[in-house]
């Protein structure tokens, strides 16, 4: 085995299996190329794409495979978005892509058609950075094809979670207008908006007037802090004192469902160093004072550790 099959090997092997043929022939000529796959040990599973022979035949290997035909003008969507943004009802197993272009993807593959993808609508995954919808463009295109609950379910983790906020989800569901599915987010909208509590925007502004006039630095807003396992957007975040005052009060928090979520995310935080308040609406509005005790005293513990 030539230094430059090996460094083609060692590329395959960072992509679940598959490389292209341009990135082959880096490492081989194109008969030695043939002569591998004549011989089983490379695979040609897509044009262009290879499989090196042995490597397990996974969904994140099907996954590269789309990405290395498609190349752009691509992301994929849908329930694969929802699974790989981490959706805890989602599963691993969709292949669903939306394309800028004719795809010359077969099945399993479900293909989707649009004009064009804008940076708002594409992100990368975490991790394995695939090209995905964007949390907002994914709910919106799962409106169209699944439940009621189901989509009720995903809106709420999504917001508990914070991986969007109300005044976002209820401006994108306006631009969506006729969109199939988009009378079931509108009202999800009118829910979180009638629910008798604050906005996530509300309970910041408030939190943010008690803190005024502390000696405290003014802290950041709307920050995502890394963890090891995923990247979290959290509401206030003292960076250089490593804590996180999160304002809550949606309505939907009290469901078993977010209160298991809104625990794990919170564990999560600690695990990985950060000091975690929980503001309520209720405790902003009738005791900030304590608030502020507490806050100073977790301060003071942080700063003897």
């Amino acid at each position: 085995m030539g230094k430059g099959e090996g460094a083609v090997l060692r590329i395959a092997e960072q992509q679940f299996g598959v490389v292209h043929r341009h990135t082959a022939l880096e490492g081989m000529t194109a008969r030695q190329l043939e002569r591998r796959v004549e011989r089983g040990t490379w695979v040609r599973v897509a044009p262009s794409v290879y499989r090196v022979a042995g490597a397990p035949q996974t969904w994140k290997q099907a996954l590269m495979t789309a990405s290395l035909v498609l190349k752009r003008g691509f992301a994929f969507s849908h329930r694969t978005a929802a699974a790989l943004h981490g959706f805890r009802c989602i599963k691993e197993g969709a292949l669903t892509v939306t394309v800028t272009r004719k795809t010359r993807l077969g099945a399993p593959f479900d293909a989707h058609r649009t004009k064009s993808l804008s940076h708002k609508d594409v992100e990368l995954s975490d991790g394995d950075e695939f090209r995905i919808t964007s949390v907002l463009r994914t709910l919106i295109d799962l409106a169209a094809t699944e439940t009621p609950e189901l989509m009720q379910s995903l809106v709420d983790e999504a917001l508990q979670r914070k991986w969007l906020r109300v005044e976002e989800f209820e401006r994108a569901v306006e631009r969506a207008k006729r969109q199939p599915g988009v009378g079931v987010l509108r009202a999800l909208v009118r829910r979180y908006r009638g629910a008798g509590g604050p906005t996530e925007s509300e309970l910041e502004a408030r939190a943010l007037e008690v803190l005024e006039g502390t000696s405290l630095p003014a802290p950041k807003i709307q920050r995502v802090v890394a963890t090891r396992h995923r990247n979290l957007r959290v509401d206030l975040l003292f960076k250089d004192q490593r804590l996180i005052i999160e304002a809550d009060g949606y309505a939907f928090h009290s469901s078993p469902e977010a209160f298991e979520a809104d625990r794990a995310r919170t564990n999560l935080l600690k695990a990985n160093g950060f000091t975690v308040l929980q503001w309520t609406w209720h405790a902003l509005v009738n005791t900030p004072e304590v608030l502020l005790e507490q806050l100073y005293a977790a301060l003071a513990l942080g700063s003897r550790n």
